[in-house]
Formats: structure tokens, sequence, C-alpha cells
């Protein structure tokens, strides 16, 4: 089985090199979702077992989880949960808060990451 660091990140380097900007934990995650619906869609929360078994610290994602504290990657899964909403408000702060989370954890130094699962939302 392959470790965390046997893979590269952009430019070359070995995540566990680029993990290392953060203290603690060598590979630090935040998803969303990571283990919250592992009841609806076992994926996700397969994925991040996975990693975690490999030492890893992987938390369900939340827009003040990573406002306030630093990550190595920030994936997200289905964004258009934050963003497709019937309300115009809440579509409003779920795009705005979602990008400023992406943005700040950018700039602390994270990867973030965005799987594509469907090419239409259903």
């Amino acid at each position: 089985m392959k470790s965390y660091s046997d893979f590269t990140v952009e430019g070359g380097q070995d995540i566990a090199s680029h993990s290392s900007r953060c203290e603690g934990p060598s590979l630090r995650v935040i998803a969303a979702p990571a283990f919250k619906y592992a009841h609806l869609n076992p994926y996700c929360s397969q994925l991040y077992g996975q990693l975690v078994q490999m030492g890893a610290d992987v938390e369900d994602f939340s827009v003040l989880k990573a406002l306030r504290r630093r990550f190595n990657i920030v994936h997200l899964h289905w964004p258009e949960y934050y963003i497709a909403q019937k309300n115009l408000l809440k579509a409003l702060l779920g795009s705005f808060s979602l990008i400023l989370a992406c943005v700040w954890s950018k700039s602390q130094g994270a990867k973030v990451v965005c799987t594509v699962h469907n090419a239409l939302s259903h």
C-alpha cells in the first residue's frame, strides 16, 4: 500500500514535505463531506478512513473551521450544495462563505481540490 508521501503536489513537491508547513499531524485535511453523511453515501468516509489509517488528520468541512485552523488540503465534493439554494440570500451567503474559506485556506498554504462526481447535479 502506498503512503501519502508517495504522491506529489503541484510543482513536484511530495505531500509529506508540503504538509510540514502545518503543526501537528503530518497531513491535515478538511473535507466536505468527510464522515458526516456516511450513512447516505459511504464513498467519502471510506476515502478519508484510509487517509486516517495512513496517519492523516481528517475533519468535516465547516467555513469556521477553515477560517480558524490551518489545513494542507481543502477537499470539496458537491460544492453546489453551498451555492444552489432556492433562497437568493442563502445562495449568496453560501457562495461568499465557500469562496472566502477557499481563498483564505489557499493563502495559508492549503491546496484546494474539488472532485467532480457528476457532470450535472441531481
